[in-house]
């Protein structure tokens, strides 16, 4: 924004978005009171000393209360929305420099709250006996923590000396804070995963300690073998030790699909990928994995693996042996992607080749097709929002969303600088917050973020780069990008408040 230090109340701007699938709607005759947001009370862990007098040990902290707040408006003759409230909706407040307030990405801080309801309603100056003020009401609302804060981002190149293409890249979301273990900041610790060179050589990977300031190659390769390295999940197998795990993007005609991982114990390791664990994914020859998120990982004892022809394999011991869940019975395409509900171990969908896309309510004791909205084209990421909401990107350059599970799809239209050719990744971060990799036929590769669900999508100035790959999404004003390489070094980038 402009030098000045703080927003004035003309600055801002209401919207109102009744659910995921509708457009925000522009308010522009109402005031938003003070947000009250309690996150949740300290309380004391105390015991009496020796002296007989209190010693604290610690304090807990309670769960976060209801956001309250309060909209203004003028009694009119037409009811206003809030008069026959019956179900949540999103309100956004912008915050902006200029320009005209009814746009929803005009915006330099904006905040996002799901209200659940209406507490209260109170009429103000309805008759007066004299003077000529302005009949009023007051709707108490409120929302579920936490407000969502929404940032102006702009994208930085981070430095590193790979020189081969990155295509995946994992970032841990977990604060881990002073005392049992050193002190790591949400995407502190991160793997990012290359291409291979000509046999001989085989492809490395390149890990951060401190959010990227730093890309270091891992001591050892991941494989022994010259595959490109495709993708890379983590999950914790210990509360100290996070386990990496990789999947191979090269077939070897006579070995099934590979996997290999490495433990870092955040208390006592500094480096990553000192030794790697190399395993066969099922016992089908040629397979491999097609692209990044073709892993999923809920915990040790659950996780993902998507191939070609139609197979999805598990694994319940943190990567060592695998199981075939599909075996080509609902599709011989190859898939590309996973994606679960956030937090889940039964809800998981995948998407690949052709639309080919299919899900789990049982955590993969049986899976079900889906028929896409895009039918010939190759389905390169997925997310998955919540049961019901899911947003493909295809290999056409198309966006598509389902808001009932998949039973019909919606293309979602959004403008960015040349042709989109490929949808890379798309990433949310809860309902509202997204990310999206778009490709160009150049190609040039361009972050876009969404704050309203998807409905629109705002292209980031991206830095010059020959196409980007992957997403690793943290919080709103953490997200890195990793790409083919440009000017003979991999591009790693990185979003800027």
């Amino acid at each position: 924004m402009a030098s000045a230090s703080f927003f004035s109340v003309k600055q801002g701007a209401l919207f109102v978005q009744q659910n995921l699938s509708a457009d925000p709607v522009y308010l522009g005759c109402e005031d938003l009171g003070d947000v009250a947001a309690p996150e949740g009370d300290y309380t004391l862990v105390q015991v009496f000393d020796v002296q007989g007098n209190y010693e604290t040990l610690g304090a807990t902290k309670g769960a976060p209360t209801p956001i309250t707040f309060t909209i203004t408006g003028y009694i009119q003759e037409k009811a206003h929305f809030l008069e026959s409230l019956a179900c949540p909706f999103f309100l956004h407040a912008n915050l902006r420099c200029g320009g005209y307030a009814n746009v929803i990405n005009n915006y330099e801080r904006a905040v996002i709250l799901k209200v659940f309801g209406r507490t209260g309603r109170t009429l103000k100056a309805i008759v007066m006996r004299e003077g000529e003020g302005k009949a009023e009401q007051d709707f108490d609302l409120s929302a579920a923590p936490p407000i969502l804060d929404v940032y102006r981002l702009t994208v930085d190149r981070q430095s590193t000396s790979e020189v081969l293409a990155l295509n995946d890249i994992y970032m841990i979301s977990a604060e881990l804070c002073a005392g049992c273990t050193p002190a790591y900041g949400p995407g502190s610790i991160g793997l990012a995963v290359a291409d291979s060179a000509a046999d001989p050589a085989t492809a490395n990977a390149r890990y951060t300690l401190n959010k990227g300031a730093d890309w270091t190659a891992c001591a050892t390769d991941p494989f022994t073998t010259p595959f490109n390295i495709a993708c890379v999940t983590a999950f914790w197998i210990s509360g100290k030790v996070i386990r990496f795990l990789v999947g191979n993007g090269t077939t070897q005609a006579g070995a099934p699909a590979q996997v290999a991982y490495t433990d870092f114990n955040v208390e006592t390791d500094t480096a990553i990928g000192a030794v790697w664990t190399r395993a066969s994914v099922g016992s089908t020859n040629a397979q491999f994995f097609f692209g990044p998120k073709a892993l999923y990982a809920y915990d040790q004892y659950n996780i993902w693996a998507v191939v070609g022809a139609g197979f999805i394999y598990k694994s319940t011991n943190g990567g060592l042996t695998w199981t075939a869940q599909e075996s080509g019975v609902l599709t011989t395409e190859d898939y590309y992607c996973i994606a679960a509900v956030p937090g889940s171990k039964t809800n998981i969908w995948v998407a690949g080749e052709n639309d080919a896309i299919a899900r789990t309510r049982d955590g993969g004791v049986t899976w079900s097709a889906v028929t896409g909205g895009n039918a010939t084209a190759e389905a390169l990421t997925i997310d998955v929002v919540d049961d019901q909401t899911v947003f493909v990107g295809y290999n056409d350059g198309e966006l598509w969303a389902t808001y009932n599970g998949g039973v019909s799809w919606s293309q979602i239209t959004f403008s960015m600088t040349g042709t989109p050719a490929q949808v890379r990744a798309v990433k949310f971060l809860n309902e509202m917050q997204g990310f999206m990799l778009v490709n160009t036929s150049a190609p040039l590769g361009t972050l876009l973020v969404t704050r309203d669900g998807g409905r629109s999508w705002e292209a980031l100035s991206t830095p010059t780069n020959a196409g980007l790959n992957a997403l690793a999404v943290v919080s709103n004003k953490d997200v890195w990008a990793v790409g083919e390489a440009l000017t003979s070094l991999a591009v790693i980038l990185k979003t800027v408040n």
